[in-house]
Protein backbone atom coordinates (compact mmCIF):
# COMPACT_ATOMS: atom_id res chain seq x y z
CA UNK A 1 0.00 0.00 0.00
CA UNK A 2 2.78 2.47 0.90
CA UNK A 3 4.83 1.83 -2.20
CA UNK A 4 1.87 2.19 -4.55
CA UNK A 5 0.87 5.50 -2.96
CA UNK A 6 4.46 6.78 -2.97
CA UNK A 7 5.03 5.91 -6.61
CA UNK A 8 1.70 7.43 -7.65
CA UNK A 9 2.38 10.69 -5.80
CA UNK A 10 6.06 11.06 -6.76
CA UNK A 11 6.11 9.46 -10.20
CA UNK A 12 8.61 10.90 -12.65
CA UNK A 13 10.59 12.62 -9.91
CA UNK A 14 13.96 11.87 -8.39
CA UNK A 15 13.94 9.53 -5.42
CA UNK A 16 16.06 10.40 -2.41
CA UNK A 17 16.51 7.82 0.31
CA UNK A 18 15.96 10.26 3.17
CA UNK A 19 12.64 11.43 1.69
CA UNK A 20 11.44 7.86 1.14
CA UNK A 21 12.39 7.05 4.72
CA UNK A 22 10.52 10.05 6.13
CA UNK A 23 7.40 9.28 4.06
CA UNK A 24 7.53 5.61 5.07
CA UNK A 25 7.86 6.49 8.75
CA UNK A 26 4.92 8.90 8.44
CA UNK A 27 2.90 6.16 6.73
CA UNK A 28 3.66 3.68 9.52
CA UNK A 29 2.77 6.20 12.22
CA UNK A 30 -0.52 7.03 10.48
CA UNK A 31 -1.58 3.40 9.94
CA UNK A 32 -0.48 1.49 13.05
CA UNK A 33 -0.89 1.86 16.79
CA UNK A 34 2.04 3.06 18.91
CA UNK A 35 3.24 -0.42 19.86
CA UNK A 36 3.23 -1.68 16.28
CA UNK A 37 4.77 1.57 15.02
CA UNK A 38 7.70 1.23 17.41
CA UNK A 39 8.20 -2.44 16.50
CA UNK A 40 8.08 -1.76 12.75
CA UNK A 41 10.34 1.28 12.83
CA UNK A 42 12.88 -0.52 15.02
CA UNK A 43 12.95 -3.51 12.66
CA UNK A 44 14.50 -1.65 9.71
CA UNK A 45 18.25 -1.17 9.55
CA UNK A 46 18.36 1.80 7.17
CA UNK A 47 22.14 2.16 7.33
CA UNK A 48 22.57 -1.51 6.49
CA UNK A 49 20.14 -1.28 3.58
CA UNK A 50 21.56 1.93 2.16
CA UNK A 51 25.27 1.90 2.89
CA UNK A 52 26.36 -1.75 3.18
CA UNK A 53 27.42 -3.35 -0.10
CA UNK A 54 25.62 -6.43 -1.35
CA UNK A 55 22.08 -7.68 -0.99
CA UNK A 56 20.05 -6.87 2.11
CA UNK A 57 20.08 -9.59 4.77
CA UNK A 58 16.41 -10.48 4.30
CA UNK A 59 16.16 -11.24 0.61
CA UNK A 60 12.85 -12.56 -0.65
CA UNK A 61 12.45 -16.21 -1.59
CA UNK A 62 10.43 -16.53 -4.79
CA UNK A 63 10.70 -20.31 -5.08
CA UNK A 64 7.46 -22.08 -5.90
CA UNK A 65 6.61 -25.54 -7.17
CA UNK A 66 6.23 -24.07 -10.66
CA UNK A 67 9.59 -22.30 -10.57
CA UNK A 68 11.29 -25.41 -9.19
CA UNK A 69 9.78 -27.46 -12.02
CA UNK A 70 10.86 -24.86 -14.60
CA UNK A 71 14.41 -24.92 -13.23
CA UNK A 72 14.43 -28.72 -13.37
CA UNK A 73 13.29 -28.67 -17.00
CA UNK A 74 15.87 -26.01 -17.89
CA UNK A 75 18.68 -28.00 -16.24
CA UNK A 76 17.60 -31.18 -18.02
CA UNK A 77 17.57 -29.31 -21.32
CA UNK A 78 21.06 -27.96 -20.79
Amino acid sequence: MFLREYIYKYQQTSIKADKVRMKWEDFVEDNFNATETNRILASVDWDGWLYTPGLPPNTANFATKSSDFANLLANEYV
